[in-house]
């Protein structure tokens, strides 16, 4: 059962790295009526992150729709031009997830995985790009067996994105500010 919970965990982590790891440059075009992105830096990385750990709690994630819905969503958050790619990324990781947590823990074990933080600090008037702290933030899980916690462990989201200040980087398309993975 540890091995496979760390399976799951290992393969969330992959693939979170994955998705804010920096990429070639990639064409910003803005697509009228989308959602996502934020008013500041602070909006969209705070937004995420919780839209983010709702995805992981979700507890229709075994669902397709659901899946797709999510990955949908995370998606936006970046800018127009990179989520096809992290619409694709996110949906991977998410299906990965759920396969996983059929087969992590026993039919009388339930295992939680959420997204935590202290704070979010973001400069207050950026330029067209900035660089959003995280503090204190970290992916947190536990196997709670009868309601009792019998395994947890916590990685730092400064070891999962490869940023030693917990940093996300935000760039600005028109008025609206968007997660990138293309930082410069």
């Amino acid at each position: 059962m540890d091995k496979c919970v760390g399976l799951a965990c290992r393969l969330l982590l992959a693939s979170v790295l994955f998705l804010l790891a920096a990429c070639g440059p990639t064409a910003v075009v803005e697509e009228p009526g989308r959602i996502g992105g934020g008013s500041t830096p602070y909006d969209v990385v705070n937004t995420f992150l919780d839209e983010f750990g709702q995805a992981l709690k979700d507890p229709q994630i075994q669902n397709d729709d659901v899946r797709e819905r999510r990955a949908n969503i995370l998606a936006d958050f970046f800018t127009p031009g990179e989520r096809e790619d992290q619409r694709v990324a996110f949906g991977t990781m998410l299906d990965n997830y759920a396969g996983e947590l059929k087969t992590a823990v026993a039919p009388n074990e339930t295992f939680v995985l959420q997204l935590v933080w202290d704070d979010i600090e973001a400069p207050a008037n950026p330029p067209q790009r900035a660089l959003v702290k995280v503090v204190n933030g970290s992916v947190a899980w536990q196997v709670l067996r009868d309601g009792y916690i019998i395994d947890e462990q916590q990685t730092l989201l400064s070891d999962m994105i490869g940023r030693a200040d917990s940093s996300l980087p935000v760039v600005k398309v028109g008025t609206i500010w968007f997660l990138t993975e293309n930082y410069e």
